[in-house]
């Protein structure tokens, strides 16, 4: 006899579901990695719900499942717990799994590590705003101190404007640096409070130094 699928299986179920509720024979599939015998009858736990089904004549893992209702798309395999598709959409979020397997498995370690890796990226790229920040400082002072370095012409009215209108343009542009940091913050970090919160605190930071050090 050729080996049943694990969607065939649901199909066969289904099909001849009264018959079996009345012989109590259930449907035999096999595992599509490992090869090895699944039955049909096997004491499951739902992925959606974690509901125990420890009797599974008619609410077997190819029907659906007697707290929601909801039919699995997938199972773990018993033996290797590898994925095995139950109807074509191929779905292996939230499988079931025999019953006393544990919660955690490699999907949502899968899920963990996205995670893991989403907030590194994060991390990096506050990072790197930080040390583009500090550069941009540092180009600032020694521009400065190379302009301190030239010989200083005799204060007059022209000089003075000259002195009021650079302060006035060093403040505007501080200020609207900040604000273009800001929302680029705001969008970056829109999912991460935490992170918002730190990046907003270092441009504050930065602002302060920078209307210090300039004496604005």
């Amino acid at each position: 006899m050729a080996e049943t699928p694990p969607i065939k299986a649901r199909e066969r179920f289904l099909r001849s579901l009264g018959l079996r509720l009345i012989v109590g024979k259930p449907v035999r599939f096999f595992c599509t990695h490992c090869g090895k015998y699944i039955g049909g009858d096997m004491p499951w736990i739902c992925g959606y719900c974690d509901f125990e089904h420890q009797s599974a004549i008619y609410y077997s893992v190819l029907n659906k499942c007697k707290n929601c209702k909801k039919r699995p798309r997938s199972v773990l395999c018993p033996h290797c717990d590898q994925t095995n598709f139950l109807d074509d959409k191929k779905d292996d979020w939230n499988p079931a799994r025999r019953l006393g397997a544990p919660l955690v498995n490699e999907y949502e370690t899968e899920v963990e590590s996205k995670r893991t890796e989403e907030r590194l990226k994060i991390k990096e790229d506050l990072k790197f705003k930080i040390e583009k920040a500090e550069l941009r400082a540092n180009l600032s002072r020694a521009e400065r101190e190379i302009q301190s370095a030239k010989p200083q012409k005799p204060f007059s009215r022209t000089t003075l404007r000259e002195s009021l209108a650079h302060r006035e343009a060093m403040h505007i542009e501080v200020d609207r640096i900040v604000a273009e940091k800001k929302q680029d913050y705001a969008k970056h970090f829109a999912g991460n409070r935490t992170l918002l919160r730190k990046a907003l605190e270092m441009l504050e930071q930065w602002r302060e130094d920078e209307i210090r050090k300039n004496g604005l």
